[in-house]
């Protein structure tokens, strides 16, 4: 008996050390596991900051069409009440629009002034199709697009973007004076391709009262949405044929 008793003591030890050796076995493949498994994230996280880095830097070096050094921005939404009524309201926006632009041009130190409804990389762009007077009216949903922006004051020399062809707008650009419109060299690039886009009529759909326009400049492109991916065609109208609301200064 006592015989069996050692010998089943044994046993048990036996049968214990195996259990124990194959759950530390068990442990220790689960650590490993869980080793490759860090030493794995670790390296894609690496991967992932150096992709980010080398896009990082590459951004840097993109040209943004406009210079950003020694610029101030605020936006500003002008009281527009419980409802919005362009033919009412339009006419005191652009008074006040006009007057704040041509008061903070004249202050010391202010190069120029203007304001933009949408400012580049600052948020979403606003686009708009547009047809192109003289030929064939595109089918619904076929008109071709462009990125547009309404502007006050002297917007592209305090921006910094360039005048490619053409001018831009003046104070002589008025309510009653003809309708009027700046593009950019990608509009012009695509969509007149082989001749100049001064002179030409467009129709815009962002116009609040819809009419033909006469391109009178080509500025340069501007990176609107973000900087990464090509130039999107882009047009601006004056703020004083088509009054806004809500500019950035």
């Amino acid at each position: 008996a006592a015989e069996y008793a050692r010998r089943g003591s044994v046993a048990s030890a036996l049968g214990a050390g195996s259990v124990r050796a194959t759950a530390g076995a068990r442990r220790a493949a689960g650590r490993r596991l869980l080793v490759g498994a860090q030493i794995a994230l670790s390296l894609v996280l690496l991967v992932a900051a150096g992709m980010l880095g080398a896009s990082f830097i590459r951004l840097q070096h993109v040209d943004p069409g406009f210079t950003p050094d020694h610029a101030l921005a605020a936006h500003i939404d002008y009281p527009i009440g419980a409802t919005f009524d362009f033919k009412r309201d339009g006419p005191t926006w652009s008074a006040f629009f006009a007057q704040l632009v041509d008061r903070v041009g004249r202050l010391p130190n202010v190069t120029a002034a203007g304001a933009v409804s949408s400012l580049p990389l600052d948020g979403d762009p606003e686009s708009s199709g547009f047809s192109i007077d003289g030929r064939p009216t595109p089918a619904p949903g076929q008109w071709p697009s462009a990125q547009y922006g309404v502007v006050a004051g002297d917007y592209f020399r305090a921006m910094g973007i360039r005048t490619v062809a053409g001018r831009t707008f003046t104070n002589a650009d008025r309510a009653e004076t003809p309708r009027v419109v700046v593009v950019s060299r990608e509009l012009e690039r695509r969509f007149f391709p082989n001749e100049h886009a001064i002179g030409h009529r467009i129709m815009c759909g962002c116009d609040f009262t819809p009419g033909l326009r006469k391109i009178v400049g080509v500025v340069e492109d501007v990176h609107i949405a973000a900087l990464d991916g090509a130039f999107a065609p882009g047009l601006y109208v004056p703020e004083t044929q088509m009054p806004y609301p809500a500019l950035t200064l």
